[in-house]
């Protein structure tokens, strides 16, 4: 079966809001929690770009949302995977890595020269293993209530910080890192898809 893979337009947002539910879902197991209103004023070049993929009866099937990036360490632009989904029944046909390949280009054209993802579960880490080149690590993420926390403290004396600590605010662990005692923060291995693959990436997409 073919399909189109197309930039994301406002008409698509109810059918986006359905396939992030139905990612998050099968994913978190959890309900989407964003808004048709807050995903149109995000998406569009305000804060993320979005692609999609569609039936020749224009029925969008996938979807993968990506923002620009930078890399301080070597100082070059690139772009980031942010979350990508197929539906299940149109699996194992290429459209994810084509989804890729369409970021890729799209970063290209505004001078990137790298696109990075974070595999959320086997299946997408193969994916990225494919054609990757894959670092271990973790990324950790502070929000809620503890991240108000943080903002309170911020230009305040380590007294106070270590006060927050032993008032059981969760602000600090003994070792002094920034992390919440309380509630769950998410952790994901990284990768990184680099200037080799990336050259292969732009090529298959404009050869």
């Amino acid at each position: 079966m073919p399909y189109l893979f197309r930039p994301a337009i406002p008409a698509d947002i109810p059918k986006l809001c359905q396939l992030l539910d139905m990612y998050m879902q099968e994913t978190y197991e959890r309900a989407w929690r964003g808004t048709p209103q807050q995903l149109e004023q995000d998406c569009f070049g305000a804060e993320l770009e979005m692609v999609v993929a569609e039936t020749l009866e224009q029925e969008a099937i996938a979807f993968v949302a990506w923002k620009k990036a930078y890399d301080l360490h070597v100082c070059i632009k690139g772009g980031e995977v942010i979350d990508l989904f197929v539906c299940s029944e149109h699996r194992g046909r290429g459209i994810a890595i084509n989804l890729l390949l369409a970021v890729a280009s799209d970063i290209q054209k505004y001078g990137g020269v790298y696109i990075k993802g974070q595999p959320v579960n086997a299946r997408s880490e193969g994916l990225y293993q494919r054609c990757a080149r894959c670092f271990p690590g973790a990324e950790c993420y502070v929000s809620g209530r503890v991240f108000r926390r943080l903002t309170e403290l911020s230009g305040k004396g380590l007294r106070e910080l270590f006060a927050g600590y032993r008032n059981n605010h969760g602000i600090l662990n003994p070792k002094g890192l920034l992390i919440n005692n309380y509630e769950s923060y998410e952790i994901v291995k990284r990768s990184k898809l680099f200037s080799a693959q990336f050259r292969r990436f732009t090529s298959d997409t404009t050869g």
